[in-house]
């Protein structure tokens, strides 16, 4: 008999029917009766498993424990480094700018004021600056010489000596790379000063090479020397000059203790054949009251 309560209806849709499918397991777990227990057993190991480590225990460290307890990486550590390195050499370049304030250089406090000696090597300021890579505030440590700028009329020219020019810079590269901290520059400047030099030649010997490299060269230092313009025949004022050979030189002549004048000893022997007849025209003997001078 058919039940007509749960038979579909003849003018409406028909139910779809159930999807049939071979029977097989069944992806939910099944749950554990009384009569049958399921069992978990867990797959043996064999060749062709994972080869994945298996993860560590709890009482052994991982690789990450291992690392921190060794310090940091290398990577780490050249940075630190870097660090430092960037925070001590802004310390020394900070030391060297103070001390550049404090010894600045100004002619109306200078009551002797700066006098060029005779036979020095002087060298402008903006030649000065470009060869020996100074800084205004830098060269302004210095004294100088003023003189005519034939360029520019409305300012002058600045001549600065050339020994004291190598010294600066000496210093500079000394407290650059903080040698100030290891030698005392009141005790020990001779010793800072000359490993200081040789930091500066080490550098521009660097420099140098690098432009060469590129088919280049470094301008040449353009010097002056300093000397005492003569006039003919004078060689101090209101004295005038004789003429003495080259090579020659003068000794003082002693007199009962007393200076009495000075001898012209000569580079020949002036009264050898070869040489007396040019010997011969030169004054030998300079009184001390005389009015003439050797030039």
């Amino acid at each position: 008999m058919v039940n007509l309560r749960t038979s579909p209806r003849a003018s409406g849709k028909r139910k779809a029917p159930p999807n049939v499918t071979q029977p097989g397991p069944s992806k939910r777990p099944r749950r554990a009766s009384a009569a049958h227990p399921v069992v978990e057993t867990s797959p043996e190991p064999s060749s062709t498993s994972s080869s994945r480590a298996p993860s560590p225990l709890p009482d052994q460290p991982s690789s990450s424990n291992v690392r921190g307890k060794r310090g940091p990486s290398k990577t780490a550590q050249r940075r630190q480094e870097a660090a430092r390195r960037a925070v001590e050499k802004k310390g020394h370049a900070a030391r060297w700018n103070t001390w550049c304030e404090e010894h600045r250089w100004e002619k109306a406090r200078d009551p002797g004021g700066y006098q060029q000696k005779v036979g020095s090597k002087e060298v402008h300021r903006a030649d000065a600056m470009v060869y020996f890579r100074l800084k205004p505030h830098e060269i302004d440590t210095l004294p100088y010489a003023a003189f005519e700028n034939k360029y520019n009329h409305n300012s002058f020219g600045r001549s600065y000596n050339l020994g004291n020019l190598h010294t600066l810079v000496s210093r500079k590269f000394a407290m650059l790379h903080g040698l100030d901290e290891e030698l005392d520059p009141r005790t020990q400047e001779v010793e800072l000063l000359r490993r200081g030099k040789e930091l500066f030649d080490a550098d521009t010997n660097e420099r140098e090479e690098r432009m060469r490299a590129k088919g280049k060269e470094r301008k040449k230092l353009v010097t002056f020397v300093i000397y005492i313009p003569r006039q003919p025949g004078f060689n101090e004022p209101g004295r005038l000059t004789k003429p003495r050979p080259f090579g020659s030189w003068a000794t003082p002549v002693y007199e009962d203790g007393v200076c009495i004048g000075q001898w012209l000893n000569f580079q020949f022997d002036p009264e050898a054949d070869d040489f007396e007849d040019f010997y011969g025209g030169f004054e030998r003997f300079h009184p001390t009251d005389a009015e003439w001078y050797w030039d």
